[in-house]
């Protein structure tokens, strides 16, 4: 029966609340106890809340002036005042979602997008499911238009920022940006493999916001005062990562998505950093998951 709203999942030691009506997000998750993703509340939409997790859809990121052209079609989207003057993270975070399926171990959400400011109508579907070995989420898209549409997809999750966490992963490189308009993309630097983020362990005063390419899809959280550590698995169409550490807040976030930032107004990008291109009737899907455990005290420092 389809509702929209609120609901949770309570089972394999996780506690997941969802509110769909508020951008179809995940507002808390925790896993024996322990916060996975940063808490929120329900009844606030994610622009209220750094907390959670939401879809990114149909775009991911930053569009420079929200605007682009798009096979001779000029497009001129939203200007959110929280982003002035670039759209952003696409149109599902702003709107109601509708829950089409509640089993004791997952959830799938729907949003049916018409005509408007996204010149372009499609369906996203949303899955939140836990069972043993983690939590996965996918997300898919499905253009139910006429014409060809741009299409990019990718997950916003808040993790916990605590003063010893650990980020670990791979990537060929990553886009400096631009001072002015954080998060817009101006330069790419290569970087060397194993990369540890191990000297951001003091985070306070560190604003991080880039988007790394050439991502392994693999990344590690540790914890070691919470004892915790999180694995995440994105699938091969989110080569790409972004990570934001906004120096005045207690969020670290990692994002897999499946093209670089500002990518629909880029020349010349490789094309796993590009936006993908969806016909009448096509679509595309991205996953994710998230694998906790306990570390024990011998574990902590390695």
């Amino acid at each position: 029966m389809r509702t929209s709203g609120q609901t949770e999942i309570n089972t394999h030691d996780w506690r997941i609340k969802i509110d769909a009506a508020r951008g179809g997000q995940i507002v808390e998750c925790t896993w024996k106890e322990q916060e996975i993703l940063a808490s929120g509340r329900p009844g606030l939409w994610p622009v209220d809340q750094h907390a959670g997790c939401f879809a990114l859809v149909p775009f991911s990121n930053r569009i420079r002036d929200a605007e682009f052209t798009f096979e001779g079609r000029k497009v001129r989207l939203l200007k959110p005042e929280f982003a002035m003057p670039h759209a952003l993270h696409g149109m599902g975070w702003r709107q109601a979602w509708t829950i089409e399926q509640r089993l004791p171990g997952s959830v799938e959400m729907v949003l049916d997008h018409g005509k408007g400011q996204w010149p372009w109508p499609f369906r996203a579907t949303q899955v939140v499911r836990v069972d043993a070995t983690g939590l996965s989420l996918s997300l898919s898209i499905l253009n139910t238009g006429k014409e060809r549409m741009p299409a990019g997809l990718g997950f916003h999750p808040y993790f916990p920022r605590t003063i010893d966490v650990r980020l670990r992963m791979e990537a060929e490189g990553y886009w400096r940006t631009d001072p002015a308009s954080p998060g817009l993309p101006v330069v790419w630097c290569a970087m060397s493999p194993h990369t540890d983020f191990g000297e951001f362990r003091s985070l306070k005063g560190i604003d991080l916001d880039n988007c790394f390419t050439g991502w392994s899809g693999h990344l590690t959280l540790d914890y070691p005062t919470r004892m915790l550590h999180i694995s995440m698995h994105a699938s091969h169409q989110q080569g790409n990562l972004i990570v934001y550490c906004p120096g005045d807040g207690g969020v670290l976030c990692c994002e897999p998505v499946s093209h670089a930032n500002n990518a629909i107004n880029a020349q010349n990008l490789p094309a796993r950093q590009a936006m993908d291109v969806l016909a009448p009737g096509e679509a595309m899907s991205v996953e994710m998951t998230l694998s906790p455990r306990v570390i024990s005290a011998n574990q902590r420092d390695t």
